[in-house]
């Protein structure tokens, strides 16, 4: 799972926008976890709605940092294949 967003309201109530990939598309949107942070330092229960049958006890925060993906595109060679609207013209 990933938070992709989060709502902090007046009252110190968390709550975490969820990317879950298990999740139906159709219900993906809807994904929450909430907690209360005014007493931070103590157990605080944490509510949600992610599809699993066990209580969410904790989470963490890993670090990120941002790769310009276009380092991933393949390489292309000259002498490569033509586009299809160049082929005719080639033969």
């Amino acid at each position: 799972m990933l938070a992709c967003g989060y709502d902090l309201d007046d009252n110190n109530h968390l709550t975490l926008l969820i990317y879950d990939p298990n999740t139906w598309p159709a219900q993906a949107d809807g994904v929450r976890i909430s907690l209360n942070l005014t007493n931070a330092t103590r157990t605080t229960p944490i509510s949600h709605n992610v599809g699993i049958g066990n209580p969410v006890r904790g989470f963490f925060k890993v670090s990120d940092t941002h790769h310009d993906p276009t380092g991933l595109e393949p390489r292309r060679r000259s002498g490569s294949v033509l586009p299809m609207s160049n082929r005719a013209a080639a033969s």
